[in-house]
């Protein structure tokens, strides 16, 4: 099951996946909170203080790394960023004020003087990071930090080498020449790999709609005889036949972290 049709999403297909799976999204993504606590315990070493006085989050989503910052940290003004206004219900900042910017970040205006910039699990779907970096760059206090996770490019290669669609994940040399072009002094690089199994592979399909993660499926609509296919060619390709006699299908993460200071 190969060469179907790809359609990059557009910021308006994005925005309307996230926006559906906003009240499923914490129950099944489990990986991505990983990800968010992975990139906690990443930050913390490299900010002078516990105490900041202004933040922005890119793509907060449901707030999984917001609640992580306001255990973690005492911030006075934090900035959340997303493309529906569905986070305004998020978790507010318990220590000081809490701002929404709904919308494109390359677009919309940001605060000035920020001391951190985070985003996890979202700088995948702008097109643009090289512009979205110097715009962060521009918007920063001096030595201030900016810090987020992204995914490699084999992040669910078991979905792409099926059916040949996906977002093109950036490699972590090419994030880290974006990111000595905008002017930030790199500071630490790793990377992380998780593997969710699924009982079959229509549930792994299931799961990736409850994520949001179908809006990487722009301009392709699944039928029963290609669904069919996708099934058959998982179980052949990637099925494990465990102890107890069941078989299981994996779906793995590959995420990498990047802490960058102006």
């Amino acid at each position: 099951m190969t060469d179907l049709p790809i359609t990059k999403p557009t910021i308006l297909g994005v925005a309307k996946h996230f926006s559906k799976a906003y009240d499923s999204y914490n129950q099944h993504a489990t990986a991505q909170y990983v990800i968010c606590q992975h990139l906690i315990t990443k930050i913390l070493p490299y900010l002078p203080s516990r105490q900041l006085d202004t933040v922005l989050e890119i793509g907060c989503g449901t707030g999984n790394l917001s609640k992580l910052l306001f255990e973690n940290l005492r911030i006075d003004s934090i900035f959340l960023n997303d493309l529906y206004d569905k986070i305004t219900k998020n978790l507010p900042n318990p220590h000081g004020k809490t701002h929404h910017i709904i919308g494109d970040v390359l677009a919309v205006a940001l605060p000035h003087h920020l001391n951190l910039v985070t985003a996890s699990s979202s700088l995948q779907w702008i097109d643009d990071v090289a512009q979205l970096y110097q715009k962060i760059h521009t918007h920063m206090a001096s030595g201030g930090i900016l810090a987020f996770s992204d995914f490699l490019p084999n992040n669910l290669h078991e979905i792409k080498s099926l059916t040949g669609r996906g977002l093109d994940y950036r490699s972590t040399d090419e994030q880290i020449s974006l990111l000595n072009q905008a002017g930030f002094k790199l500071l630490h690089t790793s990377t992380s790999t998780q593997t969710l199994y699924f009982n079959d592979p229509m549930a792994v399909l299931h799961h990736l709609k409850l994520t949001g993660t179908t809006a990487t499926n722009s301009g392709f609509i699944w039928n029963k005889t290609n669904l069919h296919a996708f099934k058959t060619a998982y179980q052949e390709r990637f099925g494990v036949h465990t102890a107890d006699g069941t078989w299981q299908y994996p779906l793995s993460y590959h995420a990498s972290y990047f802490i960058a200071q102006k």
